[in-house]
């Protein structure tokens, strides 16, 4: 007798498949669900902090895009609207930067801007040139003067230019009276430049070294004190009071600008970094950067103490400012070339001191101040880097000079003591105080 195999299945256990099959289903469902709402929450919060990020300040500044606005955006913007920032350049950006945000406090300008305010930089707007490029005067409109300072550079890659960025960040921040402000920048279209305010009474270097024009004036040994004195102030805030602090780099008569009121403006702090990317070739010879002029002996050695160094670079101002002479004078042989090597000996002796002045204030420096004048350059200048002072020792030194020298035994100078204890003659206070920065134009 057959045995029959087939299994039917009893009413109750053919429920129980059921409900099971339906809570299965039930569970991937859920499952879906739940992903599905944690993608548009993350969606959500992307899009919230992309928008905060863009109208906050300050601003994370992203890589610049190359496509202007419509006319209908406000041209200077701190951040170019995100959907103008093409994806795969940002996506490379990411690679080179991320979590680095570079926070500037200058205005973003655009290419047809700048040309449209310096007339396609024709050269009648040139007023100066430099080791970096040409600067250019510019009426920006709001009818603002502004000097741009326009940088020859070759198209740079995405680190390289957050590099500059953050080079450009750290100048925007240096607030001073006598350090040029720097007021907006550009990278569009492949033009680099930075505005800076317009300071339009020439160049330390003009003032003494063109005084031969009949329509200058030579500076007087007052007016030569409180230039050396604005100087101090600068370089005493940039390499103790500025966060982090800076040293200028650059350090030379002609980066000193004179306002109207011959008051002295620091240019170019802390912009050599942007040399190695340069391939501008001016007219005005430099002088080399290790070599004689205005560099100390050991800059040319890595790792030196750059602001020490810098207080060898101002020693040789000081001694234009005294002699009336260039740094470095390539047209003469021998040891009169460098100023430095030239005026050293002489600082020693009385006679051959008064010999070196300047012609154009000879005669009217009091005895005792040339003296102290001489060895403040004598410090400054040591051949040895820690024999040198730090700036703020240099500061009360030139404040000292004035203090305890008498003018008295000067011809025509009785009234001389007077103005120069007077607070007008100094063009800040001994120790500035840098205060909450201004807001960001």
């Amino acid at each position: 007798m057959l045995r029959n195999d087939k299994r039917k299945w009893t009413p109750g256990a053919t429920a129980g498949i059921a409900v099971t099959a339906v809570l299965l289903a039930g569970a991937v469902a859920s499952y879906f669900l739940i992903k599905l709402h944690s993608a548009h929450k993350h969606r959500k919060d992307r899009s919230n902090g992309a928008k905060n990020s863009l109208y906050s300040l300050p601003i994370t500044m992203p890589r610049v895009s190359k496509e202007r606005p419509p006319d209908s955006f406000v041209t200077h913007l701190w951040h170019p609207p995100l959907h103008q920032i093409k994806p795969d350049r940002t996506s490379r950006r990411k690679s080179c930067s991320e979590g680095n945000g570079i926070l500037l406090a200058a205005k973003l300008y655009f290419a047809s801007d700048l040309l449209a305010a310096t007339n396609n930089f024709g050269d009648e707007n040139l007023i100066g040139e430099g080791s970096l490029g040409r600067v250019y005067r510019a009426k920006l409109p709001d009818d603002q003067v502004v000097a741009v300072k326009k940088i020859d550079m070759a198209d740079l890659a995405l680190c390289e230019e957050d590099e500059f960025l953050e080079l450009i960040s750290n100048s925007s921040h240096l607030r001073h009276p006598n350090i040029t402000c720097l007021l907006g920048y550009c990278v569009d279209q492949g033009l680099y430049a930075l505005l800076y305010e317009y300071v339009g009474h020439g160049t330390l270097s003009d003032a003494l070294h063109f005084s031969n024009d009949n329509s200058q004036i030579p500076l007087s040994w007052k007016r030569r004190m409180s230039i050396a004195h604005g100087v101090t102030q600068a370089l005493e805030y940039l390499h103790c009071t500025s966060s982090p602090p800076v040293a200028h780099g650059n350090l030379k008569a002609a980066n000193v600008l004179l306002d109207d009121k011959l008051i002295p403006h620091l240019s170019d702090c802390g912009l050599t970094g942007l040399r190695p990317y340069t391939g501008f070739k001016s007219k005005i010879p430099e002088i080399p950067i290790h070599g004689k002029g205005y560099n100390a002996p050991e800059s040319s050695i890595p790792g030196s103490d750059k602001t020490k160094s810098e207080v060898y670079s101002f020693g040789v101002m000081l001694l234009e400012l005294l002699t009336g002479k260039n740094a470095l004078d390539s047209s003469i042989d021998g040891e009169e070339q460098s100023l430095v090597e030239w005026a050293s000996s002489r600082l020693q002796s009385m006679t051959l001191l008064e010999e070196i002045v300047d012609p154009a204030i000879r005669g009217t420096i009091p005895k005792k101040g040339l003296s102290f004048f001489a060895d403040i350059v004598s410090r400054c200048t040591q051949a040895e880097p820690e024999l040198r002072p730090q700036m703020p020792e240099i500061t009360d030194l030139l404040v000292q000079l004035v203090q305890r020298t008498s003018f008295s035994d000067v011809e025509g100078q009785a009234d001389l003591e007077n103005e120069l204890s007077n607070q007008s003659f100094w063009t800040t206070y001994s120790h500035f105080d840098q205060g909450p920065l201004p807001p960001a134009i």
